[in-house]
């Protein structure tokens, strides 16, 4: 029995070495087969990663054609793949529009209006009195729509005031010195419209004769113009120092044409002329009694011009 009791034990530790030994055989197998099997699941999900990177290649190409408006920022984009770049620069595009359509909202405005609207010139009405020089139909109001035309081509929006002044002094039983009261009416009118008005010019014909109002450049004749500004009012000096600002510029490129600016006021005199309404309000007196249309005409389309440079 004893015999027997052993031999059982003695089996029992033959097949757990035996045992033992098949798994340290086999063993490196199985280890094999399951790194082979997890580096290959391991490898598909990199694969998976990796699916989205041909989209982005693919975006990527449609970048230039996206970006390359935008200038030197599209090299930057591009080149960096970055769609939230793309984005941003888009915005910032955005924006450069909302800039331009705000220049576009604030571009400079002027009102023409011309007080006394008869005002004319003597060698169209065969005359020769310097007090005959007015006219129902010939006169510096018909200068206004050239005007008009010289200062939108500089970049100005134009508004023009077409009213007969003597007209409305006549038929409301006013004098000739409340033709001022009367404009001025159009030029509150137009504040309403546009608070913001940048300029206001109103136009006059000189009663001075031809050797004073005309002036000769590059063998053309010019009307000369002067710049009157009223003193009666609190900040004239404001209109005073954009009326010396446009007639230096004039005279710095055409030489004579502008005789200056002259302050007027006092005991017998308008004095305000309506330039207390706009800091740049200037009554201007283009030519003399003696000058022609065509002088009047070349002498404002300098006025566009330079005005155009000083705003």
């Amino acid at each position: 029995m004893l015999t027997q009791k052993y031999g059982y034990y003695f089996l029992q530790i033959v097949f757990c070495c035996i045992f033992v030994g098949l798994i340290y055989l086999i063993s490196p197998y199985v280890l094999k087969q399951n790194i082979s099997y997890y580096a290959s699941l391991l490898s598909h999900t990199l694969v998976i990663e990796a699916k989205p990177l041909p989209r982005l290649a693919t975006s990527s190409e449609v970048l230039p054609a996206i970006v390359s408006p935008i200038g030197p920022i599209a090299g930057y984009v591009e080149s960096q793949h970055i769609v939230k770049d793309v984005q941003s620069t888009l915005v910032k595009v955005a924006n450069k529009k909302d800039q331009t359509h705000s220049v576009l909202d604030h571009q400079p405005t002027i009102f023409l209006y011309t007080t006394h609207n008869r005002e004319s010139f003597l060698p169209h009405l065969n005359q020769s009195k310097p007090e005959l020089a007015f006219s129902e139909i010939i006169n510096i109001q018909q200068l206004l729509p050239g005007f008009e035309g010289h200062l939108s081509q500089a970049g100005f929006k134009v508004y023009r005031d077409q009213t007969d002044i003597q007209t409305i002094l006549k038929k409301e039983n006013l004098t000739y010195q409340k033709s001022y009261d009367v404009s001025r009416r159009a030029l509150e009118k137009i504040i309403q419209e546009v608070p913001n008005l940048t300029y206001s010019f109103d136009i006059h014909r000189d009663s001075n004769r031809r050797e004073v109002t005309t002036v000769r450049i590059d063998d053309v004749s010019y009307a000369k113009l002067l710049f009157v500004i009223g003193k009666d009012h609190p900040g004239f000096e404001k209109n005073e120092i954009f009326a010396r600002r446009l007639s230096e510029a004039l005279n710095t490129k055409y030489p004579g044409i502008s005789r200056g600016v002259k302050l007027l006021g006092g005991s017998g005199r308008n004095g305000i002329y309506n330039q207390d309404v706009v800091a740049t309000s200037v009554l201007i007196e283009v030519g003399g009694v003696d000058n022609t249309m065509e002088e009047a005409e070349r002498s404002l389309e300098k006025i566009a011009e330079c005005l155009s440079v000083l705003h």
